[in-house]
């Protein structure tokens, strides 16, 4: 993933489900995929990878997901 690809540098969703559990996924294109989950402000469970160590079927989901919110943020925006 490049510049080329994606014109932004950085993608991040928190989830948080109705018990306060967060998840944040983090995206920075080029360097890290992060992902952090908390419970009562506590981390419960962190993940980091470089994009280049990332497995093909893992990145390609990321991306995906990078690549619907590119496109649904805008709409949702307008609304």
């Amino acid at each position: 993933m490049d510049r080329e690809e994606y014109p932004y540098d950085l993608v991040q969703v928190v989830l948080v489900a109705r018990d306060g559990k967060r998840t944040e996924i983090e995206a920075r294109v080029g360097s890290l995929l992060f992902v952090d989950v908390e419970r009562d402000n506590c981390c419960v469970s962190c993940d980091a990878q470089w994009w280049d160590e990332v497995p093909g079927m893992r990145r390609r989901a990321v991306r995906t997901l990078m690549d619907a919110l590119h496109e649904t943020v805008p709409l949702l925006a307008e609304r």
